[in-house]
């Protein structure tokens, strides 16, 4: 069996994924995420930089980057900035989808060490990681 940690390795291994799968389905995740982002800007005719924001409080972007996730699950529920995620619908999934999401839109690399529950049970708590997180 192998050793525990935080972070999405931990929601991958909760769910059933092999350990030597992990890195493989990491990267997948993160260049798909990447890829999509590209194909947005790319539609839209222009290509933003994070300068380009018109919203530059992490806290309303965070909140923006929730209420897609609910939105695709038609999850209607009001989320405040402290509320628990898991307890307004969102699955460790959507949780994990919700990481790489905060990573692109933040253009920023979450150390794996920091991808924990406790790091994305809340709005709030998420917008503290990406105001300590080096970018």
């Amino acid at each position: 069996m192998p050793e525990k940690s935080g972070g999405i390795s931990a929601v991958l291994l909760h769910k059933g994924y092999q350990s030597q799968t992990l890195c493989v389905l990491i990267d997948r995740i993160r260049a798909n995420a990447a890829a999509n982002a590209r194909k947005s800007e790319a539609q839209s005719g222009r290509v933003l930089t994070v300068l380009d924001r018109t919203n530059p409080d992490a806290t309303d972007r965070v909140a923006q980057l929730v209420r897609r996730i609910l939105d695709k699950r038609s999850i209607t529920r009001t989320v405040g900035p402290d509320d628990d995620l898991r307890g307004c619908g969102l699955s460790s999934l959507d949780i994990v989808n919700l990481m790489l999401a905060v990573e692109t839109e933040f253009a920023l690399r979450i150390p794996e060490r920091e991808m924990t529950p406790a790091n994305f049970r809340s709005i709030a708590r998420i917008a503290a990681l990406v105001a300590a997180t080096p970018r």
